[in-house]
């Protein structure tokens, strides 16, 4: 816990929230406030208000020093006393500020509304008081016993001098040694004391470690008695040795000179003196006396010529000495005992005076009971000596004369205390007097003037202001009240009547102050919900009239979530209005002028209200939902449709560059016209119903943009048609005479410019049958014997690389192919652009290839992968293509973008992937482009071309 100033009481109370405690619940131990006291560095006392198991208790959590610390020595007793002290020094200075603590502890019950709530907080304001009561009474014995351990250290000081003295003096005699007997009497009496109200004191609190603790007070008690007792021993025992000598002399003199008749003699003479030394002698010497009686006795029975019956005469008589002295020392042990209770009681009795002449009237009604308690069993224990035990005149009067005082003291002790009662008792009276005149005139009349709580939410507001600052009112009264209250066994029967009466209307007040609250904060609530669903309704309802067409996907999950917030809310708004109508009608039975009929009719109508705005809004939005959903669903469509005619735009390309070498080729790919025919048509009727059911613009847009499409779709496939029946019937013309093809470029040259240094490829598809001779120039001239020029044709792919270009690269150049079917050219300039310039269009930012793409070979069923990477400031957009067409990604074909690197990976490769791959790039500063060859070797060596026509055949 945070550390308390010095002196400082506080009363801390934890914020728990609990709907009660169910009886038998198994919960582990749980602390609910505590009540701290700090005193100095090293004084503190915890008290802990504990929950567990269902009920609510009170102990004390901490106290240093411990309640059984009593210290080692003279010296710490003395410290503990002065700190204790101290810290009731301070208690008292504190004592009227803890009993309005406690007194707001005992309020708490009232405040709550949950029965199992009341019963909780009304325990803990019993345990609370019932508790700190007990602490003063656990203080005020442990004030009393460190003043006894006080005393023993005292005598057990003077018990060490003493044997000190005596050591050095070697002499067991004299008034030293009976000093020596006294203190050490004394001392073993008051320690007896102390043990006693150690495990008196001990068993008060239920801490768990009090049985260890009051083992440890005692064990010290006990040690300094034990050393006490031993240090009496060795003295004992060296007088002993010192008388041992002069004894056998004189037993020698007597078996030297005495016959049996002569030491019988002698006994008896023994045994007439020993009687009357009895009667003086003090402890010591009644020990001494029982030391010689063992020694006649034992003479007595080495007489063998004696006569009998004289004998047995003496013997008996020795016996009845010895009884009669272990009587006298019983008593002398018991004498001292209770002189040494007296004393400390009279000690007691006086600071219990001293106390209570500085006490209130509580603490007053603690410590006469206390007093009562404690003094009654000494004072029965000497009145019971006086009775029962045979004493000297002297002996009894000295008795008599302690327990007088004591009893004198004691009733001196209780006529203070029931001044002290008769005082509170007095102010008491007055108190019910002022506060019964506030209730009457101040209190009820508000209430009775205040109970109309409106209709509005500023008449709520209004209500619950004014009852807040009369509730702060009360607050400030209630100190008084809880004051009064615990005053209560102080006063008469007319005046305890009045506080009674007076309780049962203060709770009423409080009550229905406490409920009046509660209430218009609910309504207040309730207008607080309708003030935030109003804004809400309003700008739903103004969002779904002005902008339905731009309700998108996301903007429809944000208006979903918009109405689950407002049914949420709406739902909070009836629930808080149903309970507010519920308990302003359960009120209103109680508090008679508690006028809500007004304000429960408003709480209605905003719940009807709301509830017809709500149905208004959520069929609106289901409409807007089921227009969204028709206009998806033809989004759909035209999404498929497009899709569709990007497929079908990609065939037809395909079917334009397919190579017929017989009319069965060219019959299979006539019927897939036809079937393309057929779909499209298809396709044209479902763009016209999508048409004609379409209302969003944006998507009507995208209709005609797909009937557009359509009609060039359409235009294509009748170009294709027209040209396969052409190609058909010629087929059919030449079908008996043999097939030559004349070249044909499927993918010409193209103009590039790169920069000096770069590798460079020009490429060009070429079909032709037979397989054409190919030859590359520069300028018009042939490259043939040029060794910085690499021609290859492979596969129908012919190119010319240059694995380092320089300015004087630039030319025009051109693939010439030729066989017997005819000859067919193509050209395209290479600008080669110097280092400067390069360096100059970087810092421009155009795009530039600081790596070229490389040819790649791969296997039938392998992966490839082209990469390049490009620079270019904006970030260039970058787009692949194969032969001139657009690549788009599939489940094969997969573009990635790492920075400034840019690849294309395309798996499980088909012959059909064979071709001119080509990566351009394009920013605002400019474009590059850069492509390169990939072979697809088949896995059987058969012409790719014979598989396409293998495809188309398959498709028969």
């Amino acid at each position: 816990m945070p550390p308390t100033p010095d002196g400082d009481v506080r009363l801390i109370q934890s914020a728990v929230d609990t709907d009660g405690i169910p009886p038998g619940s198994t919960t582990s131990t749980t602390t609910i406030s505590t009540i701290a006291v700090k005193a100095g560095e090293h004084a503190t006392i915890v008290v802990a208000l504990l929950k567990s198991m269902g009920y609510v208790e009170l102990r004390i959590d901490e106290m240093r020093p411990g309640l059984l610390a009593i210290g080692g020595s003279l010296e710490e007793t003395r410290s503990l006393l002065a700190m204790h002290e101290d810290i009731m020094h301070r208690l008292r200075e504190k004592e009227d500020q803890v009993e309005v603590l406690l007194s707001r502890a005992d309020n708490l019950a009232h405040e709550k509304e949950n029965p199992n709530e009341q019963i909780v907080y009304e325990a803990m304001a019993r345990s609370l008081n019932t508790a700190w009561r007990e602490l003063l009474k656990q203080l005020q014995l442990r004030g009393y016993l460190l003043h006894d351990v006080l005393e023993f250290y005292i005598l057990f000081n003077k018990h060490q001098q003493l044997c000190h003295q005596i050591s050095r003096a070697g002499s067991s005699s004299g008034a030293g040694y009976n000093e020596l007997v006294d203190i050490t009497s004394k001392a073993i009496g008051q320690g007896a004391t102390v043990i006693a109200q150690i495990r008196t004191l001990g068993q008060i609190n239920d801490n768990e470690t009090r049985p260890k603790e009051i083992l440890l007070a005692c064990e010290v008690i006990e040690r300094a008695m034990l050393r006490m007792a031993l240090e009496w021993e060795r003295i004992e025992s060296s007088g002993a040795k010192v008388e041992a000598p002069a004894v056998q002399q004189v037993q020698q003199v007597q078996q030297q000179e005495n016959t049996d008749g002569t030491a019988l003699k002698q006994i008896e003479d023994w045994l007439a003196r020993a009687e009357k030394r009895v009667i003086a002698a003090n402890d010591y010497g009644l020990s001494v006396l029982l030391n010689e009686a063992a020694e006649q006795q034992h003479r007595l029975d080495t007489l063998t010529n004696c006569d009998p019956i004289r004998v047995d005469t003496v013997r008996s008589m020795i016996q009845q000495l010895v009884d009669s002295i272990h009587r006298k020392l019983n008593l002398g042990q018991r004498i001292q005992q209770f002189y040494g209770a007296s004393n400390s009681m009279s000690s007691q009795l006086d600071m219990m005076e001293q106390d209570m002449r500085n006490a209130n009237a509580a603490m007053a009604g603690e410590l006469a009971p206390l007093a009562r308690q404690k003094a009654s069993v000494v004072i029965a224990e000497g009145r019971d000596i006086l009775g029962s035990e045979k004493l000297s005149h002297e002996l009894g009067r000295a008795i008599s004369s302690r327990v007088a005082e004591l009893e004198s003291k004691l009733n001196r002790l209780e006529q203070l205390a029931q001044e002290r009662s008769n005082e509170s008792a007095m102010r008491s009276s007055q108190m019910v007097s002022t506060l019964s005149q506030w209730l009457q005139q101040t209190a009820e009349p508000f209430l009775a003037k205040n109970g109309e709580m409106g209709a509005s939410e500023q008449d709520g507001a209004r209500f619950v202001q004014t009852h807040k600052s009369f509730a702060q009112e009360v607050v400030n009264q209630d100190s008084e009240i809880q004051a009064m209250y615990q005053q209560m066994g102080h006063l008469g029967d007319t005046d305890r009547r009045t506080v009674q009466e007076f309780e049962k209307r203060y709770e009423t007040v409080k009550r229905n102050l406490e409920q009046r609250i509660h209430l218009g904060q609910k309504f207040e609530q309730v207008h607080k919900f309708s003030r935030d669903l109003q804004t809400s309704f309003s700008a739903l309802s103004g969002l779904l009239d002005s902008n339905q067409s731009q309700i998108n996907d996301n903007v429809a999950q944000q208006m979903n979530n918009v109405f689950e917030m407002i049914q949420e809310t709406l739902g909070q708004e009836r629930s808080q209005g149903e309970a507010f109508i519920s308990s302003a009608q359960h009120a209103k039975q109680f508090d008679s002028s508690l006028q809500v009929d007004n304000a429960i009719q408003s709480v209605r109508n905003i719940l009807e209200i709301h509830h017809q705005k709500l149905t208004e809004i959520t069929q609106k939005w289901t409409n807007i939902e089921a227009t969204k959903s028709a206009d998806k669903k033809l989004q759909n469509v035209v999404e498929e449709i497009q899709i569709w005619q990007e497929e079908v735009i990609e065939i037809i390309g395909l079917l334009e560059n397919t190579h017929i070498s017989s009319t069965k080729e060219s019959e299979g790919l006539r019927r897939r016209v036809q079937e393309i025919q057929d779909t499209v048509a298809k396709q044209s009727q479902r763009i016209t119903q999508a048409k004609s059911s379409a209302q969003e613009e944006q998507l009507v847009r995208r209709i005609e943009a797909a009937q557009q499409k359509q009609l060039y779709i359409q235009d294509k496939l009748a170009q294709l048609q027209k040209k396969v029946n052409t190609i058909h019937e010629t087929l059919i013309e030449e079908e008996i005479r043999e097939v030559v093809k004349a070249p044909e470029i499927l993918a010409p040259l193209k103009e590039t410019t790169v920069n000096e240094g770069s590798r460079f490829e020009f490429a060009a598809r070429i079909e032709a049958e037979p397989e054409p001779t190919i030859s590359w120039m520069k300028d018009g001239v042939d490259v043939q014997q040029n060794v910085d020029y690499h021609t290859e044709f492979v596969n129908g792919v012919a190119t010319l690389t240059i694995e380092e270009t320089f300015v004087e690269d630039s030319a025009l150049y051109t693939v010439r192919a030729h066989n017997s079917g005819g000859t067919v050219e193509s050209s395209a300039r290479l600008t080669v652009v110097a280092r400067s310039q390069a360096d100059q269009s970087l810092a421009e930012g155009k795009p530039h290839f600081v790596k070229q793409l490389q040819n790649v070979s791969v296997q039938e069923e392998e992966s490839l992968r082209l990469d390049c990477v490009i620079i270019g400031k904006p970030e260039p957009e970058v787009v692949w293509l194969k032969d001139e067409e657009g690549i788009r990604e599939d489940e094969r074909t997969r573009f990635e973008f790492l920075g400034d690197r840019c690849s294309l990976t395309i798996s499980r490769t088909a012959v059909q992937d064979s071709g001119i791959y080509t990566v351009k790039a394009r920013n605002a500063g400019g474009e590059a482009s850069n492509f390169a060859r990939v072979q697809v070797v088949p896995k059987a060596k058969v012409n790719s071309f014979i598989h396409f026509r293998c495809f188309l055949n398959c498709g028969n």
